[in-house]
């Protein structure tokens, strides 16, 4: 929960305006989006929001996403966050990775709207079942 009721808040990371504004849009006005386009942004808004769901790109210059991920899951405060990677590259490719750090949810860009919604309601229910 957060400020927003009972509103659920999305962390999107993703070096891109357009996907972050493109995913703000496809949310919609149920869930409370924020975003960040850098990696560190990204994991100072987690740590600062602590949001019911990280949406994260893995190619971003600077600190890339699994950077962001190992940070995430080494802190404390961050570690249980749900994740949904968001990527270009092939799930197969990144699957074993993914795992090991605890991600059970990645989507392949471009993804169909209908399939990020039920991935991130599927990752909320999963946190909040634990």
């Amino acid at each position: 929960m957060n400020s927003a009721g009972d509103m659920h808040c999305v962390l999107v990371i993703d070096d891109s305006h357009d996907q972050l504004e493109l995913i703000r849009e496809q949310l919609g006005p149920q869930m409370r989006t924020i975003g960040a386009t850098d990696g560190l942004d990204g994991y100072r808004l987690a740590c600062a929001e602590r949001p019911a769901v990280v949406v994260l790109d893995l190619a971003m210059p600077f600190v890339d996403g699994w950077t962001v991920l190992r940070k995430l899951r080494s802190n404390p405060a961050t570690s249980n966050i749900p994740v949904v990677i968001v990527s270009g590259l092939e799930p197969e490719a990144i699957a074993s990775e993914a795992e090991r750090l605890g991600v059970r949810f990645l989507l392949r860009k471009p993804y169909d709207v209908d399939e990020l919604r039920k991935t991130i309601r599927t990752a909320l229910n999963a946190a909040t079942t634990r």
